[in-house]
């Protein structure tokens, strides 16, 4: 389920100029094993990192960003399903 809360911040944390309504276009054409494969690249991501990323957190929408451009998904889209699939993992537990 679209949580409006999430695009906000999603969008906002990224920088991304995307729409809501592109944003959850894109997240809804995405198969599970994409979006399974994007958390676990940010997640990755933020464990090898997680020394530097704290002392300078500036570099968390840099690394979004690089991932994104990696995958040619929009970086606001990569913070949503991050989000998404972090909540569905704790409410899994």
């Amino acid at each position: 389920m679209i949580n409006k809360q999430d695009i906000k911040i999603a969008i906002i944390a990224s920088g991304s100029k995307i729409s809501k309504e592109d944003l959850i276009k894109k997240v809804n054409s995405l198969d599970e094993n994409t979006k399974h494969m994007i958390y676990l690249k940010l997640k990755d991501m933020l464990t090898e990192k997680i020394y530097k990323l704290i002392n300078e957190l500036s570099l968390i929408p840099k690394e979004v960003s690089r991932i994104a451009s990696n995958l040619k998904i929009d970086s606001a889209v990569i913070y949503y399903v991050y989000m998404e699939k972090l909540n569905n993992n704790k409410s899994h537990k």
